[in-house]
């Protein structure tokens, strides 16, 4: 099993492609997961799937990539979920607010014309 949460090598950094995902488009509301279900979830142990954040020592300059802790990762990932659900119930709404105001703009249109 990978260790979390240690200082990656130039090599491991390399590993991790840049953008790592593109964007994807929701098209359902996912479950969000339970505290007790998150216990068992373990992120992609492929070299190529980590995930790292950046520190620099601000007196040195040094920089460190550190990959992300266990909890970390199980946090991030419910984030997202949570984060997707709320684009997807954004984006519901805006196409339901968008069509009514087609419609309404068409009957508008209609009553303008029959009073000619």
């Amino acid at each position: 099993m990978r260790e979390f949460g240690k200082i990656l090598t130039p090599e491991q950094i390399a590993a991790v492609p840049t953008p790592s995902k593109p964007w994807v488009e929701p098209t359902e509301i996912l479950p969000v997961p339970t505290v007790e279900e998150m216990q068992s979830w373990y992120p992609d142990e492929a070299d190529e799937r980590r995930t790292f954040r950046w520190e620099q020592n601000v007196i040195t300059g040094e920089r460190k990539a550190i990959e992300l802790t266990l909890d970390e990762y199980r946090a991030r990932h419910v984030a997202k979920i949570v984060s997707k659900n709320e684009w997807f119930l954004r984006k519901q709404a805006d196409d339901k607010k968008a069509k009514r105001a087609a419609l309404l703009e068409k009957l508008l249109d209609e009553m303008e014309a029959k009073e000619i």
